[in-house]
């Protein structure tokens, strides 16, 4: 009996440190994907100013090359080339031609100055872009990295799980093993008889309870309500973190190995199961005070539309659907007070959770 408590205090604490290290890959995650998306959008917007560059830069040049068509095709203009070698009838007409030189050159200087300055903005801009892409990308890979280290912790972290359960059902069995043998014993003396059946009706109990949250069941509930996802899992507030589409993250995402067991946070009602493009397989659910709870991204549901369910009841299975399918498995979790818009569930969710 001392064995299977030490075994479960072991999985217990092993669970808490799980549970840290996975909210801190979360968190590399989170802030990696954050940074790409930023950088995608200054590409993208970097991108637009260098065509409205190039346009300029065109249109400079056109305006010098008609300016000085312009000219060029002016009597007087052709007049004054004609002359330019010194036989121009007589001295007025030979200063009017001058002058007519002169402000040609000056068109001509002014409009070759705007066109460098387009030329030289645009340069410029090509050279920024390339430095942003440059960003891009690493960030791409980052983020990339980031993903399969937080995937590849979470299978470990669940085989650790899975090996400490392991280690407790040995423990429980050898308990049981041991008050079976002495309830053997006590029918033998009628007096050790009463003690060891006490006693064993008492580890009985005992020994009957799985460690919270690891694999038995959801975590115990606060306030009548339950941790939403099993264990081990990893999360950050990453409330209004940027998404694709230029959205803003409006839940919490708890990652979790794929399959790990969703559970109904409160006693309430199925208000939908359903299906979309980017919350994949999801279900929402309203608690008996109108509470709504939103789960996204299952990759199982085991309830239906209407179905009225208690908390800690299992409802679902973790997973990457919808949008997700590129990031490692984890539940979208959203909280709406009374039914109206979200807020932020990370208060919640560590309280329920942690």
């Amino acid at each position: 009996m001392l064995e299977a408590q030490r075994q479960l205090t072991d999985a217990q604490g092993l669970a808490a440190l799980l549970a840290a290290e996975l909210d801190a890959a979360a968190g590399r995650f989170e802030h990696a994907n954050a940074h790409r998306l930023r950088l995608e959008v200054d590409l993208d917007e970097g991108k637009e100013r260098l065509v409205a560059l190039r346009d300029a830069a065109d249109d400079a040049h056109e305006r010098f090359a008609a300016q000085v068509e312009t000219a060029y095709k002016h009597p007087h203009m052709r007049l004054a080339l004609a002359g330019a070698n010194g036989n121009a009838p007589d001295a007025r007409t030979a200063l009017h031609r001058a002058g007519l030189l002169e402000r040609l050159a000056v068109v001509q200087r002014d409009q070759a100055d705007l066109a460098g300055a387009q030329a030289q903005a645009y340069a410029e801009a090509v050279t920024q872009v390339a430095v942003i892409g440059s960003g891009a990308r690493g960030a791409t890979a980052d983020s990339k990295e980031m993903a399969d280290a937080l995937t590849s912790e979470l299978a470990q972290a669940r085989h650790a799980v899975e090996q400490a359960d392991q280690a407790v059902g040995v423990a429980q069995t050898h308990a049981a093993e041991r008050l079976a043998a002495q309830r053997r014993e006590a029918e033998e003396a009628k007096a050790r008889q009463r003690v060891a059946a006490a006693a064993a009706a008492r580890a009985a109990r005992l020994m009957a309870q799985p460690p919270p949250g690891a694999g038995g069941g959801p975590l115990p509930p606060v306030d009548g309500k339950v941790c939403p996802l099993g264990t081990p899992n990893g999360f950050i507030d990453s409330w209004g973190f940027p998404r694709s589409g230029g959205r803003r993250h409006q839940g919490v995402d708890m990652f979790a190995a794929h399959g790990t067991p969703i559970y109904a946070v409160a006693d309430g009602r199925i208000a939908r199961v359903f299906n979309n493009r980017l919350g994949g397989l999801s279900i929402n659910l309203v608690d008996t005070a109108g509470n709504r709870y939103y789960y996204a991204h299952l990759s199982a549901t085991h309830v239906t539309t209407g179905q009225q369910v208690r908390a800690g009841d299992h409802i679902g299975a973790n997973g990457n659907t919808g949008n997700a399918r590129t990031t490692p498995s984890h539940l979208h979790w959203q909280y709406h007070p009374g039914g109206g818009p979200p807020v932020n569930p990370f208060p919640l969710a560590a309280a329920l959770c942690r």
